[in-house]
């Protein structure tokens, strides 16, 4: 098995080999599903779970296919997979205030268990949906990757934090023209500089590093508003991502949630020179979404 890290000398892109994704099974069937209640043994020992790990209704463990592991120097890091629902079918915008609650909780539990380990530097999480999404398991679930490196997306954000003494992140929130929803804590917008047809930024109101600063009402408004969001792209498309971005190790850092609804492909102008091209702006996705 291949697994290591590696940077583009001549670009800012961070690489992972991971060969033993090659081997990673697809299911979509309630039957052979491994994240369902019951199939606990199909997949590696539980880390987390909410209520308890007997009457689970969230859990969390390793990733059997990882992209990094604690005992590789050359890919150092911890890969988890965490499972959302314990019913099968139940779709993440479906899921009641309560679970929402559930989820919220084991997103800042892994979040901080993974990032306390020496020499890592971000943790990553990230929810694949759809087939265009890249999710290989149809049941609901998100995965927590932590990293010995700072991804330039990170990277980039935390430098380009502060735009003459005000908060980059601050600024986009308080534009009510691009504002799509919002509630007590977030923001949900349609940045004018999208990447993906029906993009959707949720930014906390507050200025907040990360996930961990959040308190538990804040955590029930992010996922009421992320639900809400997620409904409203789904007539759009079922394929999506999603990826939390949370502060650097000592950086100054604005927590928000970006949402990539899987519209179109890129192509070479955007795989070649990374100037991508959108065919919707922000006007068309809120007269759309609203």
């Amino acid at each position: 098995m291949v697994l290591e890290l590696r940077s583009d000398p001549t670009k800012k892109v961070v690489v992972i080999i991971a060969n033993n994704r090659i081997k990673r099974p697809h299911h979509h069937s309630y039957a052979s599903c491994f994240f369902c209640k019951g199939n606990e043994k199909m997949t590696p020992k539980t880390t987390f779970a909410l209520p308890d790990e007997k009457n689970w209704v969230v859990r969390s463990f390793r990733n059997q296919f990882p992209v990094v592991k604690p005992s590789s120097k050359k890919a150092f890091g911890e890969h988890e997979v965490i499972v959302e629902t314990d019913v099968h079918e139940k779709l993440f915008q479906d899921l009641g205030e309560k679970e929402g609650e559930l989820v919220f909780s084991i997103y800042k539990h892994r979040f901080e268990a993974l990032g306390k380990r020496k020499g890592i530097k971000t943790v990553c999480l990230i929810k694949n949906h759809g087939k265009d999404g890249g999710a290989s398991v149809s049941h609901e679930h998100a995965q927590i990757i932590s990293l010995s490196v700072v991804p330039p997306f990170i990277e980039d954000e935390a430098k380009k934090l502060r735009k003459n003494g005000k908060c980059i992140f601050c600024s986009l929130a308080g534009e009510k023209k691009w504002r799509l929803a919002e509630n007590k804590s977030f923001i949900a917008v349609c940045p004018p500089f999208a990447r993906s047809s029906y993009e959707i930024w949720l930014i906390c109101r507050r200025h907040a590093k990360s996930i961990s600063e959040l308190s538990a009402e804040e955590g029930r408004d992010l996922m009421g508003l992320l639900k809400d969001c997620i409904r409203r792209i789904y007539p759009k498309t079922e394929s999506y991502n999603l990826a939390f971005h949370n502060a650097p190790l000592g950086k100054d850092f604005h927590f928000h949630v970006e949402i990539y609804p899987r519209t179109e492909k890129y192509a070479g102008l955007e795989l070649g020179f990374s100037v991508v091209v959108n065919p919707r702006s922000e006007k068309d996705v809120l007269r759309e979404l609203k």
